[in-house]
């Protein structure tokens, strides 16, 4: 409170900011799992023999890792589009404020808003429709990993200077 202006923060604080998107896509993940597996045993004419014992059970306990995984894949998803709105809308929004800077990590975050997006489409589930882990779609994890591995290769290789 009476720190002298050079050494107070100003701006915005990123990691308070990720914090805050991380725990509200955590409960909006929450509500949309609610959601869509109650829309699904309400429409669905389907009964799994995997979920016969799911009523023994309170329904968040049941599906515990199922919640987490989607709250860990949307929270990585949703934590680059709120960074990219940052970006965009209120650090450099204006043309003066984008001049003579250079943003050669930019392409690291798009390519990483894809990876999130193809565990959004193809891995949300974290078990398959036999109770047993979601083994589905296995070339996403081979596109990650050569997508990872590229990604480690470009962050080391571009020095902080050229972040602009």
């Amino acid at each position: 409170m009476n720190s002298e202006s050079e050494t107070k923060l100003t701006g915005i604080n990123t990691w308070f900011v990720i914090e805050i998107l991380s725990f509200y896509g955590y409960i909006i993940s929450a509500i949309a799992f609610i959601f869509f597996h109650g829309m699904k045993s309400t429409f669905s004419s389907k009964k799994q023999e995997c979920h016969k014992d799911r009523y023994k059970y309170d329904f968040l306990a049941y599906h515990k890792k199922d919640l987490d995984w989607l709250a860990f894949v949307s929270i990585l998803f949703n934590v680059n589009i709120g960074l990219f709105c940052i970006d965009e809308m209120i650090i450099y929004n204006t043309p003066e404020k984008r001049e003579g800077k250079t943003f050669p990590l930019r392409n690291i975050m798009i390519q990483l808003l894809a990876n999130h997006g193809l565990q959004m489409i193809f891995l949300r589930d974290f078990y398959d429709e036999n109770r047993r882990v979601n083994t589905n779609s296995q070339w996403v994890w081979y596109v990650h990993f050569a997508s990872y591995c590229y990604i480690i290769w470009v962050y080391i290789s571009v020095s902080a200077s050229e972040e602009g």
